[in-house]
């Protein structure tokens, strides 16, 4: 939901150097094995893809757009079944090996040490789930140091049934760009539902989607609260039983729970023609985030029925009144929410953009 690289607190430089580090020699030796075993269009295939060998390790999401394009030029110019007969992406899943990343355990790098440092503790797509990351530190050290491979196994045992981390989905799909498996900038922190269930290996435009590490959705689309039966409500407010004040916003059966009084629309921020618009419509649509909000207006009325008690501006008013229970308006925002309230911290709490979205469009 946000920019993942707009968390000024992620040392990024040092995400890079300890995934190349980890990484590059294993990817060059691998390379240079298939150069030297291959000749014609097939070895340079593996020569463009040794080309981008940083890139393809620790590129930007522009770099690596790149490197996939003429990298998928030159694999075009194969002669018909050779990447097949070749058994072409079979070895470079052996070289680019994503196995090897999900398997390495804490302090090592690997799959936990990257999540753990990019801090992001909700699926960055839906904002939606906990994505909390949870590793046996000091079983994986002993299993590191230790030569005995009864006690390896032992351990193994252990660190499996003890872990947890959110899934990494690769926004262009490994299967179909083997080369990309192991890039830094094509792993992206999710949930299950996001990553297997809706997008899985559908067959979609992946350049007009959001790529978190390069799009900041957040900015290009909020969630608002969408009122039904204006009419009545207008006749409720005439008869007295609303205040007028109330009219712009909230519905008399948003009093009494009727969650069908309303809808939660995301609506765009920027022009109606933008490519962000577009990629967030087609984000919106792959991960049926309007269908899976819906199933949060529970949550939607509690947050407005604090509004209504509250009143504009309460988070200002109740920390100038008890200022000794909480250490900035902020923090008594988030209490008043029940999630985080800070939008540059949406994706470390589920749900949070939906709540800092109705609070800033109702005045909290």
């Amino acid at each position: 939901m946000k920019l993942i690289t707009s968390d000024l607190n992620i040392d990024f430089v040092e995400i890079e150097n300890q995934h190349r580090l980890a990484w590059q020699k294993l990817v060059e030796d691998g390379l240079n094995y298939e150069i030297k075993g291959s000749s014609g269009r097939v070895k340079l295939l593996y020569e463009e893809i040794y080309k981008y060998k940083r890139e393809l390790l620790i590129g930007k999401p522009a770099a690596l757009r790149l490197a996939r394009r003429n990298i998928e030029r030159v694999k075009s110019t194969l002669p018909a079944g050779d990447y097949e007969r070749y058994n072409i992406r079979s070895k470079l899943q052996s070289i680019f090996n994503y196995s090897g990343l999900i398997e390495s355990y804490l302090p090592h790098w690997g799959a936990y040490k990257l999540v753990q440092q990019l801090n992001v503790n909700s699926c960055v797509y839906c904002n939606r789930i906990f994505s909390f990351t949870l590793d046996k530190v000091d079983l994986a050290r002993t299993f590191n140091k230790t030569k005995d491979k009864k006690v390896k196994r032992k351990i193994l045992k252990d660190i499996s049934s003890s872990k947890t981390r959110p899934e990494l989905d690769h926004f262009y799909p490994k299967a179909k760009f083997p080369y990309l498996a192991l890039a830094l900038y094509n792993l992206v922190p999710s949930c299950h539902i996001c990553n297997s269930s809706l997008k899985g290996s559908r067959n979609v435009d992946f350049d007009t989607l959001i790529n978190p590490y390069e799009d900041d959705f957040d900015q290009i689309m909020k969630i608002k609260v969408k009122f039904r039966k204006e009419a009545e409500i207008q006749k409720d407010i005439d008869s007295g039983k609303l205040a007028g004040q109330v009219k712009d916003h909230f519905g008399y059966l948003l009093f009494v729970g009727k969650l069908e009084s309303f809808d939660l629309k995301f609506e765009r921020v920027n022009a109606a023609d933008s490519i962000d618009n577009t990629k967030a419509r087609n984000h919106i649509e792959l991960y049926a985030l309007n269908e899976l909000y819906d199933i949060h207006k529970d949550h939607a009325t509690r947050i407005l029925k604090n509004a209504i008690r509250h009143g504009s501006g309460s988070a200002r008013d109740i920390f100038a009144r008890h200022g000794n229970l909480f250490h900035s308006e902020e923090e008594t925002r988030s209490a008043l929410l029940g999630t985080e309230s800070n939008p540059d911290k949406i994706n470390q709490f589920p749900l949070s953009k939906l709540a800092i979205d109705i609070c800033s469009d109702f005045g909290i």
